[in-house]
């Protein structure tokens, strides 16, 4: 299947849903990757059993000059990382690199992924992030991306030992997100169940920052348009 094909199945924007995903892995954009782990719209990323200790020094994404092309291995090499077990603890406050499960091979060109930790991490004071081959920053996969992909991973209050298969991070897969530029900030109307709401920006001469401000009159003129809302509200 071609990836026009594929892309006329998902949302024309926004975050995919669990059928588009099941389809990716079934034909073979992502590898070694379990349908058990399918959400409503993201995928569980898995520990494999490779991985390295980093020692208590956090390391830092590909973006310092030099190693803007930086492969994790290379990476891990780079900071003197050690083979670890998977059946040996994960001490406290160190750094550790797993390899997940999950490969990417060759996702659509129109398709990016953003990794999220799951509850549990969280609730164990787990600090986790997802990084992949000459990426940048950490929790991002581009468009087209191809490899494998890993978990940073650094237990916060106590030692824990962790097993193969293991989920502490999530995908959500995306064809577009849709961000408010400067110049977009115009007059902006937001209509949600009979109630009206008109954004507009204005600077704030003492901290150079754009606010958000609300109108709360229910009639606003636009150029030459009256915006006439069915309930005046402010937030």
């Amino acid at each position: 299947m071609k990836d026009e094909d594929i892309i006329k199945l998902f949302y024309k924007d926004g975050v995919l849903p669990d059928f588009a995903i099941d389809l990716l892995i079934r034909k073979g954009c992502i590898a070694h990757a379990s349908p058990n782990g399918i959400g409503t719209s993201y995928l569980n990323l898995s520990f494999s059993e490779c991985l390295y200790e980093m020692g208590m020094y956090r390391p830092s994404p590909p973006n310092a000059k030099g190693y803007e092309y930086e492969t994790v291995e290379h990476m891990i090499t780079r900071y003197g990382g050690k083979k670890h077990s998977i059946t040996d603890p994960f001490k406290h406050d160190y750094y550790y690199f797993v390899r997940l499960r999950e490969e990417f091979c060759a996702m659509p060109r129109e398709i990016r992924g953003k990794a999220i930790p799951r509850l549990h991490a969280s609730q164990l004071d787990i600090e986790v992030e997802v990084v992949a081959d000459r990426l940048p920053i950490f929790g991002m996969i581009p468009r087209g991306y191809s490899g494998h992909i890993w978990c940073l991973v650094c237990p916060r209050s106590f030692p824990l030992v962790f097993h193969e298969g293991v989920s502490l991070m999530k995908m959500q897969f995306y064809t577009r997100i849709r961000y408010l530029a400067e110049e977009l900030l115009s007059d902006i109307v937001l209509d949600a169940e009979g109630y009206g709401l008109i954004l507009y920006p204005k600077k704030n001469d003492d901290t150079g920052l754009i606010e958000m401000h609300t109108i709360q009159n229910p009639f606003y003129s636009l150029g030459d348009e009256t915006i006439t809302l069915r309930g005046a509200c402010s937030k």
